[in-house]
């Protein structure tokens, strides 16, 4: 392999080394204000899993981000179903919402 190559094959391990490490989180990179209003707002997911289900995952993420709230709301599948067909109809302009 020529100089040049081996040079390059280094510096791009050490770039990939490095990305890796930030996006595991193992390099902290810190969390500026505009990154916490980034992560704000209420999320509401719909699933047929018991609604205890994703409490431990959804705890770290509202306390780390003090402007989200995550909701996960058990339903029934076809309350899924018909929930969002009706939703599709509304966003297709084929029915109104009442």
């Amino acid at each position: 392999m020529k100089n040049f190559q081996t040079i390059l094959l280094i510096v791009f391990g050490v770039f990939i080394a490095a990305g890796m490490a930030i996006f595991s989180g193992f390099i902290p990179t810190g969390k500026s204000a505009a990154e916490q209003q980034l992560f704000s707002g209420e999320l509401i997911i719909w699933g047929t899993f018991p609604s205890g289900y994703f409490k431990p995952y959804f705890e770290p993420l509202t306390q780390e981000y003090d402007g989200l709230v995550l909701k996960y709301v058990s339903k029934k599948r076809v309350h899924i179903t018909k929930s969002l067909s009706k939703l599709s109809l509304l966003v297709l302009g084929l029915t109104s919402f009442h």
